[in-house]
């Protein structure tokens, strides 16, 4: 099954919503668009695009696995919520021009130090 919704909502500095107002936007960190949301036998699929501050934009994708969801936070939060967490710690740890096109929950997990702390303490 493949489900999309266009926007889903902005990431800047914390999870907003695409309804957030001008203050939000004058903030210096990178604002994230998850604009679609797949299911996979593995579990979803997200994918993104990042202005960074210096007006740069990339696109990217993230995976979350159902076993990586259900480590982290047991099945309490939406997956969505748990994308666009990661989605905003993996932005701040790599920056502009050094985020991969394509990475999953678990290799940030690795690579990351902090991660599970940072999405379960949200």
């Amino acid at each position: 099954m493949v489900w999309t919704r266009p926007r889903l909502g902005a990431l800047r500095g914390g999870i907003l919503s695409a309804m957030d107002g001008p203050e939000a936007e004058q903030r210096s960190n990178p604002t994230i668009v998850i604009e679609g949301e797949h299911e996979t036998p593995t579990g979803w699929l997200y994918t993104m695009s990042i202005t960074w501050p210096d007006g740069s934009t990339s696109e990217h994708e993230l995976a979350l696995a159902w076993v990586d969801h259900e480590h982290l936070v047991g099945g309490a939060v939406s997956p969505s919520i748990i994308g666009e967490r990661a989605a905003q710690l993996a932005a701040a740890h790599f920056g502009p021009g050094a985020m991969p096109a394509r990475c999953d929950v678990s290799s940030l997990r690795r690579v990351i130090g902090g991660f599970d702390e940072a999405i379960k303490g949200r």
